[in-house]
């Protein structure tokens, strides 16, 4: 009897998977929004695309600093882009 009810527990629990496959957002491949590229500088950024909404940093060593645009934030080490990220709209 105990037998049978450790292989109906068993059975019961056995996990089964199963591949669930999510795409991957599709970040920076909107061409409709030029955005600041890897190595231009704080300078050219501000005359090429504006007065960021808000800044925040440096911080750290090496000093990162954060742009904050409207669908975009800009990352410099220093004063030189290193990263753009673009803002999840939502859609």
């Amino acid at each position: 009897m105990l037998s049978v009810l450790i292989a109906m527990l068993l059975h019961s629990t056995t996990a089964f998977s199963q591949t669930v496959a999510i795409p991957v957002g599709t970040q920076g491949q909107n061409t409709e929004v030029e955005v600041p590229t890897l190595g231009m500088s704080m300078e050219f950024v501000r005359s090429a695309f504006g007065q960021a909404n808000s800044e925040q940093g440096p911080v750290g060593n090496p000093p990162i600093t954060i742009w904050h645009y409207d669908n975009y934030r800009v990352y410099f080490e220093h004063s030189i882009v290193i990263h753009t990220v673009m803002i999840h709209s939502g859609n």
